[in-house]
């Protein structure tokens, strides 16, 4: 008589349960990251609300050196690479004073004239019935977009309470 062992099966079902339970981890590393959380809707977008610039800034990061400064500014490494044909957009609106703030980079769209890039994006401000807490937040925004090797411009295309 053969008789069959049901350890191989047991040993191939916690490895499937180990590599299932990691994928979750991943999945839940990429939504919030030292801080930094993906932008809703992107993937390749992501949102804090420290960073060290106390002043507005738009920057735009063409080079792995210039990507790697960018992500200095928020105190976290980057999250990606840039791969070949992408650039990274950042938006820090500086230190605001209390919690509430947030800042959104949408895709960029080309000017009419195909001569600029214009970086769409949208503040958000704590309305008058919302909580906040007097804490100091100084919220950015980044984003990859395919490379672009002419003039960015960052154009507001609005703002909403919250």
């Amino acid at each position: 008589m053969c008789r069959v062992h049901s350890w191989p099966r047991i040993g191939v079902v916690l490895g499937l349960l180990l590599v299932l339970s990691a994928c979750t981890a991943t999945s839940d590393q990429e939504e919030s990251w030292q801080g930094v959380r993906r932008q809703p809707g992107a993937s390749s977008a992501w949102q804090g609300q420290q960073s060290s610039v106390t002043e507005r800034a738009e920057v735009v990061a063409r080079t792995a050196g210039e990507w790697s400064s960018l992500w200095q500014k928020t105190g976290v490494a980057a999250p990606a690479a840039l791969g070949s044909g992408e650039m990274g957009l950042a938006l820090f609106l500086g230190t605001r004073g209390t919690t509430g703030y947030n800042v959104f980079l949408e895709e960029p769209r080309m000017s009419s004239g195909k001569r600029e890039l214009q970086a769409l994006f949208y503040e958000t401000v704590p309305g008058p019935d919302r909580e906040v807490k007097e804490t100091p937040v100084s919220p950015f925004a980044v984003r990859i977009v395919e490379r672009f090797d002419g003039p960015v411009k960052f154009v507001r295309a609005s703002s909403a309470e919250d």
